[in-house]
C-alpha cells in the first residue's frame, strides 16, 4: 500500500512539471517611460522581468531598452506570476508586480510610468592643491620653498643651497652657474647679508639667468629675488640722529629706549617732542633778550607728527584748522595739508594765541588775520570757505571790534 501511494506522488509530480515545461512563451508586456516633472520621454531606459525563486532571489525572464519614444516591448514571456522593473540613471527604480495568465492577461498594457529624479543633497567639497615645487617662465624659474623641510629653522643660506645651479661658500657668498649672482630681496637689491633672512620668511627664490633690460647693468651675472612672505607682522623702524652739538639729558633715555626694545609710535614721537622742547628752552634761556619782540609773541614753529615723521610748522603760515571725526588736516598758505591726529591737535591748541586764533565752529579754528570777508554762515579765507556758527559770529564780531 505505501509503495502505491509513493508511485502516485511520483506520478503526479512528472505531470506537474511536464506542464509547466511545456506552457507556451506567448506572454506580452509592453507601456511607456515618461519623466514626472518634464511630462517627456526617457530614451534607453532600462526595462526587466524577474522571477523571484524560493532562495528569494531574482532570476531574469526577458528585458528591453526603452525607444526614443519612451516606448517599451517585451515578448515571449511565459505563464506566470512576475515583477517588472524600470531603471534609469539619475532616478529612482521603478517596481510594479505583473501575473500573465491565459486567455485574459496574456497581452498587458502597462501604461505610462513615471519616473522621479533621484536628488541628493551632497554635502560641501573641499578642493585643496598645493604649488609645484617648481614653475618654468621664459625669464626665470621660480623655486617655492615655503614647505622646504631641509631648510626649515635656517637660513636663507640654507635655502639657497638647495636650489639648484646655486653655490654658497662659507662666507655666504653665491654664485650661479659658477658666475657671481646679485641678491635681490622682493624685486629690489639689497645689502642685507643671507644669514639675516630667516628661512620661515621666504615663499620662494626666483632664478634670473639672463636678467632683461628692466634690470640693472652689474646684474649680469644673474639674479636671485627673493620672495618674502606677505603676512609680515606690523611694526614701526627708524634711525635718530642726534646733534654732536647737543647733549644728552635725562628725557633723551625715553628716546634711547625707543631703540633698545619694542614700543609704540606714540610714545616715541612724545619723547622726541619732548626733547625738542627741552632743547627750545634751553636756547631761549641761554639767548640774549631781544627788546624789540612783543611781550606775547607767539612760538615761530613747533614740531607734529604727521604720517611717523617729524614735521616743522609754522604758526604765523597756519590759515585754518579742520578737525574731522578722524584726523585733523592743517591748512597752511603754502599750500601744503598736513594731516595729524587729535591728540597732536591738544598740543597745538595750547601753542595758539587765543588773540589770533579762535574757534568759529565745532570743527574749525581760524587764524584772525587772514580772515578776508565774513557772511552769515561763512567765513572766506583764501580760496577757502569756513562754515561759522551763529553763536561763534557773535563772539568773533566782538573779538573783531575790539581789536579794531
Amino acid at each position: 500500500m505505501k509503495k502505491l501511494i509513493l508511485f502516485t506522488l511520483l506520478l503526479l509530480s512528472f505531470s506537474l512539471f511536464a506542464q509547466q515545461k511545456n506552457t507556451p512563451a506567448i506572454g506580452r508586456l509592453y507601456g511607456k517611460i515618461i519623466d514626472a516633472s518634464k511630462k517627456e520621454p526617457i530614451a534607453y531606459a532600462s526595462v526587466t522581468v524577474l522571477r523571484t525563486l524560493p532562495n528569494g532571489q531574482d532570476s531574469l525572464i526577458g528585458g528591453a531598452l526603452t525607444l526614443e519614444n519612451g516606448d517599451f516591448n517585451i515578448t515571449s514571456l511565459p505563464m506566470g506570476a512576475f515583477k517588472v522593473k524600470v531603471s534609469f540613471v539619475g532616478n529612482k527604480d521603478l517596481i510594479k508586480p505583473v501575473k500573465i495568465s491565459p486567455p485574459n492577461s496574456i497581452e498587458q498594457d502597462l501604461g505610462d510610468w513615471a519616473m522621479l529624479e533621484d536628488a541628493q543633497v551632497l554635502s560641501a567639497i573641499e578642493v585643496k592643491a598645493e604649488k609645484a615645487t617648481t614653475t618654468m617662465s621664459l625669464e626665470k624659474r621660480v623655486f617655492n620653498v615655503d614647505k622646504n623641510i631641509t631648510s626649515a629653522g635656517g637660513t636663507a643660506e640654507d635655502v639657497l643651497k638647495n636650489v639648484p645651479s646655486v653655490t654658497v661658500d662659507m662666507d655666504g657668498n653665491t654664485k650661479l652657474r659658477d658666475r657671481s649672482a646679485t641678491i635681490y630681496v622682493d624685486g629690489k637689491p639689497t645689502l642685507m647679508a643671507l644669514n639675516q633672512i630667516p628661512s620661515n620668511q621666504i615663499e620662494s627664490v626666483e632664478v634670473i639667468t639672463n636678467p632683461s633690460a628692466k634690470y640693472e647693468a652689474s646684474t649680469m651675472g644673474g639674479i636671485l629675488n627673493i620672495v618674502l612672505k606677505q603676512n609680515r607682522k606690523a611694526g614701526y623702524s627708524g634711525v635718530i640722529g642726534l646733534d654732536s652739538n647737543y647733549a644728552l639729558e635725562s628725557y633723551d633715555l625715553d628716546v634711547i629706549d625707543y631703540l633698545m626694545k619694542p614700543v609704540s609710535m606714540e610714545r616715541f614721537t612724545k619723547a622726541a617732542l619732548k626733547a625738542l622742547e627741552e632743547k627750545q628752552k634751553q636756547e631761549a634761556l641761554t639767548a640774549p633778550p631781544s627788546v624789540s619782540e612783543p611781550k606775547n609773541q607767539l612760538e615761530d614753529a613747533f614740531f607734529v607728527n604727521v604720517e611717523y615723521s617729524m614735521v616743522k610748522i609754522s604758526i604765523k603760515n597756519i590759515s585754518h584748522i579742520e578737525s574731522m571725526k578722524d584726523y585733523v588736516k592743517i591748512f597752511l598758505t603754502t599750500a601744503k595739508k598736513p594731516v595729524i591726529t587729535k591728540s597732536t591737535l591738544k598740543a597745538i591748541e595750547e601753542k595758539l594765541s587765543p588773540q589770533i586764533f579762535m574757534r568759529v565752529h565745532k570743527s574749525f579754528i581760524v587764524n584772525l588775520h587772514k580772515i578776508e570777508s565774513i557772511r552769515s554762515q561763512n567765513i572766506t579765507i583764501g580760496d577757502h570757505n569756513v562754515p561759522i556758527s551763529e553763536a561763534h559770529l557773535e563772539s568773533l564780531m566782538r573779538v573783531l571790534h575790539q581789536t579794531k
